[in-house]
């Protein structure tokens, strides 16, 4: 059975240093040292609800394998992917991993790949835990710049979104996929030219976030729940970061997630600035420093050391994988 727990934290790929530090210092209710198992030939690809979807790579054999490991348990089962006649000539383009203890203890492993017919044209399959088989849905069409690779769990479907902002999500009950319909206002979608944007969930919520990169701002906009829309739920202005941190004008920014709290006092945007990783409150518009990587052996000066798709929410769990 899956920990009623909603605590939850983010967990940095490849490095166990700075991942224990950001474990320590994030306002949790009940937090653990997760030792990461992203070693030099292990990528971690997804994090559900306390199950992490994994990609191991052999140079020795130039063969990938996928797993599904859970790191409180330290149970993991490997997940061979789809590899008849129809797949030849395919490319997998993302991964994503559909996991909510609350509704059943078996989780799916959406697998999006392209088809030998056109560039415009993708397939989904879909494995199941339960079953220990893949269902294969399809053929699909989807604009070529979706970020495939990024894939996000709500609400029992799987998201995708472009750079225009444009949401498309793969119903798993229905095996069906949908633009979203509820754009980001017009004013908004403006911006998305000069501007970075990322799909992330936290809590049950649904967020798109746009970073001005040059001015250093950050909208968060939330999918509405009763209806299609989003509305707004947060500005940060980085610029307003205090001199004691030591951040050079003009510095780049990484944003890396947002965790949202059983209530607003909990809820905490996590970024990152060449050498440190920031956390800042969203309630009392306060900045704190949660790890100093200016030691770290990775470190240079004036660059950024983790990007967005290097950092992934975790919820401890003792679901069975």
């Amino acid at each position: 059975m899956a920990s009623s727990s909603s605590s939850s934290a983010t967990i940095i790929a490849g490095s166990d240093h700075v991942l224990t530090e950001i474990l320590l210092r994030l306002p949790v209710k009940s937090l653990i040292k997760f030792k990461s198992v992203c070693k030099h030939c292990v990528k971690l690809l997804r994090s559900c609800n306390g199950l992490l979807l994994l990609k191991s790579y052999s140079p020795e054999t130039a063969l990938e394998d996928y797993l599904i490991y859970n790191p409180i348990t330290r149970q993991s089962r490997k997940i061979v992917l789809c590899s008849d006649e129809k797949n030849a000539g395919t490319t997998v383009l993302g991964l994503s991993l559909a996991f909510d203890p609350s509704k059943s203890p078996y989780y799916k492993v959406v697998c999006l790949r392209t088809t030998e017919y056109s560039m415009y044209s993708y397939q989904i399959e879909v494995y199941d835990s339960n079953t220990c088989t893949w269902n294969r849905w399809g053929d699909f069409m989807l604009p070529y710049d979706t970020k495939f690779c990024n894939g996000v769990y709500w609400k029992n479907c799987i998201h995708w979104i472009r750079p225009t902002g444009e949401l498309y999500h793969f119903n798993l009950q229905k095996g069906t996929l949908e633009k979203r319909t509820g754009a980001l206002p017009g004013s908004i979608r403006a911006y998305l030219a000069r501007s970075e944007n990322f799909l992330m969930e936290s809590n049950g919520h649904l967020h798109v976030m746009l970073l001005l990169s040059e001015a250093k701002f950050l909208s968060v906009w939330e999918m509405r729940t009763d209806k299609y829309g989003w509305f707004l739920k947060y500005n940060v202005d980085l610029n307003t970061i205090p001199a004691a941190f030591s951040v050079m004008s003009g510095q780049a920014v990484s944003v890396l997630d947002i965790i949202r709290g059983e209530n607003e006092y909990d809820s905490t945007l996590v970024f990152h600035l060449s050498g440190k990783i920031m956390a800042y409150r969203f309630y009392n518009k306060s900045f704190e420093l949660l790890v100093d990587l200016r030691t770290e052996e990775f470190y240079r000066p004036g660059s950024l050391q983790i990007g967005c798709s290097d950092a992934y929410q975790f919820i401890e769990t003792l679901a069975p994988v």
